[in-house]
């Protein structure tokens, strides 16, 4: 095998190597882009199964790269889920929806005032208990799909990011603190607190990361095994 041909070889295994890799860990940790919140608030109603929610504001946004700024045209916007109102109900109290008994699709967006940056729609809400009540402890739910963006929204890094994936996925993190009424309910009696840790991720939906890669494994095979048919004929 000549050095041409191991190096085509070689790379076919990097490759899928990173594939193998890559799906193993894709949803470990926050990947950039991303953007963190200031606290904001919450109430349960136990009567009606509502879970209100009011979220700060963005303050920070880490852009694909890595770098972060304070600077992001959309600074001082925020986040909405359902119009501020989610629901519970039946035998899971801690998985929400549009509809009594934690069920539907809930549109979300981020916004500031009348501009809408993104928008899209969040198909579970569950809460976790890892030390504290948590939405989405390991960042791994994937929970926001169908993104689209502002395209009059030209002069944000964070957009311009998030537009560069051919499918765009999100990922929100909270954590509940509650601070009145039944504090160990798990969203079953009346309580309300505060938010605090927001940070949104938007990532490439792992399927598509993951045709690519492996295409790109096995155009990488196919050549290699061309070359050496020649060479060998």
């Amino acid at each position: 095998m000549n050095k041409s041909h191991s190096k085509i070889f070689l790379s076919a295994l990097v490759l899928i190597a990173s594939c193998l890799i890559y799906s193993g860990n894709v949803s470990a940790a926050v990947q950039p882009p991303y953007f963190t919140l200031n606290g904001g608030t919450w109430s349960y109603d136990a009567s009606t199964h509502a879970l209100s929610m009011n979220f700060g504001l963005i303050f920070t946004s880490v852009y694909k790269e890595g770098s972060p700024s304070t600077n992001d045209t959309i600074r001082n916007g925020t986040i909405m889920i359902n119009s501020g109102v989610i629901y519970n109900g039946g035998a899971d109290s801690m998985v929400f929806g549009s509809q009594v008994g934690g069920t539907g699709s809930m549109a979300f967006s981020v916004f500031e005032g009348s501009t809408n940056y993104l928008t899209g729609t969040m198909t579970s809400f569950v809460a976790s208990r890892n030390g504290s009540l948590q939405l989405n402890p390991n960042f791994d739910a994937y929970h926001i799909s169908n993104i689209t963006t502002n395209p009059a929204v030209t002069t944000s890094h964070f957009i311009n990011d998030v537009n560069s994936w051919d499918v765009p996925i999100g990922n929100l993190y909270y954590t509940f603190t509650c601070s009145d009424g039944d504090c160990g309910s798990n969203f079953t009696a009346n309580a309300s607190g505060t938010l605090t840790g927001g940070k949104l991720s938007v990532v490439p939906e792992p399927v598509s990361s993951l045709l690519f890669i492996t295409g790109g494994a096995a155009l990488a095979l196919r050549r290699y095994r061309s070359k050496k048919s020649a060479f060998i004929n």
